[in-house]
């Protein structure tokens, strides 16, 4: 059963890119398993540091939520987003690119 859909953004500052079907792999991965949406924003951008080797990794979760949308409150427009960040995305104009690169 699936309880979220989400979006996922990674943005990552390399010199090469050869992650895409890998990083589509680690994602079914960790949000297979019970899970809250902060701690799976964590462990893939953990993941993805100790797997590329770098320390320049920022991941967002735009996530809906089933058991906000069917039960509870019954909201279909509410979303929950996280993100986790690390390297040069801790300095203010690079998150900042990001952000807007994905638009928020």
């Amino acid at each position: 059963m699936r309880t979220i859909n989400c979006n996922i953004y990674l943005f990552l500052l390399l010199n090469f890119i050869s992650f895409l079907s890998f990083s589509q792999t680690k994602q079914k991965y960790f949000s297979q398993r019970p899970q809250v949406q902060e701690r799976l924003t964590r462990q893939i951008m953990e993941n993805l540091k100790q797997t590329l080797n770098i320390d320049d990794v920022a991941v967002v979760i735009d996530a809906r939520h089933m058991c906000v949308e069917c039960r509870g409150v019954e909201d279909v427009t509410s979303s929950t987003i996280t993100s986790a960040i690390s390297g040069q995305f801790q300095e203010d104009s690079t998150r900042s690119e990001f952000m807007r690169f994905i638009g928020m």
